[in-house]
C-alpha cells in the first residue's frame, strides 16, 4: 500500500508538471531536458503539438486515479500510459531516496510492508504482466 501511495504521489507531481509544460510550450517543439516533463520523453515526441501533450498529461492523471487510496494496482492502457508509468516509477524511486519527509507524510497512516518501495519489482510487474500490484 505504501508503494502504491508513493507511486500515486509521483504520478500526481508528473501530471502537474506535464500540464505546466503544455501551458508553457503549447505547439512549440521542445528539446532534451526542456520543460519539466516533455524534454524527458523520447525524442520522437518533442515536436508533438499541444493536443498530444494534453493527452500525455492525462495519462499521468489516469494512472494516478487508478491508484486512489486503497488501490494496489495500476494497469497501463496505452503506450502513453506505459511511458507515464516508467516515468512515475522513476520519480517514485527518487522521492523515496531524496525526499523522505514528503514520503513519510504521504504514507503515515498506512501499514508497513516488507516489500515497501521495491521499485525494481514494481517495474518488472508493470511491464511483464501489464498490471502492477504495488
Amino acid at each position: 500500500m505504501r508503494t502504491a501511495a508513493v507511486l500515486r504521489l509521483a504520478l500526481d507531481e508528473l501530471s502537474a508538471q506535464a500540464w505546466e509544460d503544455v501551458a508553457e510550450f503549447g505547439d512549440r517543439p521542445v528539446g532534451k531536458g526542456q520543460g519539466l516533463v516533455l524534454g524527458s520523453l523520447p525524442r520522437v515526441t518533442w515536436s508533438q503539438g499541444a493536443q498530444w501533450r494534453r493527452q500525455m498529461a492525462r495519462c499521468f492523471d489516469d494512472l494516478a486515479a487508478d491508484l486512489a487510496p486503497g488501490a494496489r494496482s495500476v494497469t497501463p492502457g496505452c503506450t502513453g500510459e506505459e511511458m507515464a508509468l516508467h516515468l512515475g516509477i522513476a520519480r517514485a524511486r527518487s522521492l523515496t531516496l531524496n525526499r523522505p519527509a514528503l514520503v513519510d507524510r504521504a504514507v503515515a497512516e498506512l501499514p508497513e510492508g516488507r516489500d515497501d518501495y521495491d521499485w525494481n519489482w514494481c517495474s518488472s510487474a508493470a511491464f511483464c504482466s501489464r498490471t502492477t500490484t504495488c
